[in-house]
């Protein structure tokens, strides 16, 4: 009999293990082993990678123009801003983006601020035509192979 309670108080405590293993886990959720919070944002609840801001500098503005601000906040450029004037500012680890990026928005230079939103893929293409790229099938893709 108590060879019996010995088994059931080990399969327990093995379930336990596992039930505690897969919360810590997969209750993270990870993209590129950055964090994902979830937040509401202009009424909608979205996800977006923790610590992360994407910025759009209005026209004739360049990043030299946010670095006293991005010093303020320990913050440095993650992805250079491009000839449209988009970028990513990543924060340090502990930093709550919402008022870092309510304070971005006063900022004459600075035509649009917003978390690093994650977005997932509902469906794949339908095309048969389009199988991917081993082998590749752009040939059929003119869109991708347009050389006229």
């Amino acid at each position: 009999m108590k060879t019996y309670k010995f088994l059931f108080g080990c399969v327990f405590l093995f379930a336990v293990y596992l039930t505690v293993l897969s919360y810590t886990v997969f209750a993270q959720n990870l993209i590129s082993g950055k964090e994902i919070k979830t937040t509401i944002w202009n009424n909608q609840k979205v996800q977006y990678v923790y610590g992360e801001i994407a910025v759009k500098l209005k026209k004739g503005f360049q990043a030299a123009h946010l670095q006293s601000t991005l010093s303020k906040y320990r913050a440095n450029i993650k992805q250079d801003f491009d000839e449209i004037g988009w970028g990513w500012i990543e924060l340090p680890k502990g930093t709550d983006i919402i008022p870092v990026i309510e304070s971005l928005k006063k900022l004459p230079m600075i035509d649009t601020v917003e978390p690093n939103f994650v977005t997932y893929i509902h469906l794949e293409p339908n095309d048969p035509y389009f199988i991917g790229t081993n082998p590749a099938t752009y040939r059929y893709q003119w869109g991708l192979h347009n050389i006229g």
